[in-house]
């Protein structure tokens, strides 16, 4: 997956099966990070352990109080990864923000944790209005990584 440029990748996997630790090893892995695979496979088969900006996302951390505290957090994780990587993107529409921080970011690597967890979590709670509202801001925020497809080095949800 990794030496694929532009690659997109969705990987199923049941609770508890490791998928944040695989977010933090792609993390680590597109952050040149090589020290970490020291006597890995992965040290030894040519991989160039080149550093790419990470921008890097846990929707499950968002809070869903309400619709306009789970857009602050939301906002918040955009700019947060806007700082690391020494961008500023003023703060407006998720979708918005995104599409200025990837226009500004050579060849970025995009890290998507917990993707559906928000909507499961109102669905669960029963707060269908909530769900549907997260739906569009998530579906506005998604069109625009689709939008950069070629600008984009890597892709995992």
């Amino acid at each position: 997956m990794a030496r694929v440029n532009g690659g997109f990748f969705f990987i199923s996997r049941p609770r508890r099966f490791g998928k944040s630790l695989m977010c933090s090893t792609l993390d680590a892995l597109f952050s040149g990070k090589n020290d970490l695979f020291d006597g890995l496979w992965i040290s030894n088969a040519g991989y160039d352990f080149r550093s790419y900006p990470v921008l890097r996302f846990d929707f499950s951390r968002l809070n869903l109080r309400s619709h306009e505290t789970f857009l602050a957090d939301f906002q918040t994780q955009i700019s947060d990864n806007a700082l690391k990587s020494g961008i500023s993107v003023p703060c407006s529409q998720p979708s918005s923000m995104m599409d200025m921080l990837i226009k500004r970011t050579e060849a970025p690597v995009i890290i998507i944790d917990e993707f559906d967890s928000p909507i499961i979590d109102a669905v669960s709670s029963g707060d269908i209005e909530m769900a549907e509202l997260m739906r569009k801001d998530f579906n506005a925020f998604y069109k625009v990584i689709k939008s950069y497809t070629g600008k984009i080095r890597f892709l995992f949800m």
